[in-house]
């Protein structure tokens, strides 16, 4: 009396090989990264406070001279790294800066301009751990 334990249904070569699934996990690994978004500028307030970033995605496919048409995204984030507002870029190379004031910042999208209201300054307090400028922290990942 003969007795299988397990027979599959499906001959065994239907499975992928583990050479063929180490290879489509490095190529859905390195396509993820490929999309991550990275840091194209940043721009300080005058007080130091506030910080306006502008991160670009990647274009996968792009044709000579649409490096620059990549869309993006342009925040504000304050001392804590904290994100106050946020803003779709179409072309990162629409964003024509921003212009501060005391209790706001007009963002140049290009095509619009949005007002994004501050919240009132923070005191300084001499904290070793906080960086002295809201785009420190922004500036070291950008250099990375």
């Amino acid at each position: 009396m003969t007795m299988t334990l397990w027979r599959s249904r499906y001959p065994r070569n239907v499975y992928p090989s583990s050479r063929l699934r180490s290879l489509l996990l490095l190529s859905i690994t390195t396509f993820l990264t490929a999309c991550q978004s990275y840091i194209r500028s940043t721009e300080s307030s005058q007080n130091g406070q506030f910080c306006i970033v502008v991160r670009s995605y990647p274009m996968l496919i792009a044709m000579p001279g649409q490096g620059s048409d990549a869309p993006g995204e342009v925040n504000l984030y304050d001392m804590t790294g904290q994100k106050l507002e946020s803003a779709s870029l179409e072309m990162v190379q629409l964003f024509e800066g921003a212009t501060w004031a005391t209790n706001q910042v007009m963002v140049d999208l290009g095509l619009n301009v949005e007002t994004w209201q501050l919240p009132q300054e923070q005191e300084n307090q001499p904290d070793s751990r906080e960086p002295s400028d809201a785009c420190t922290r922004f500036e070291l990942e950008k250099s990375s």
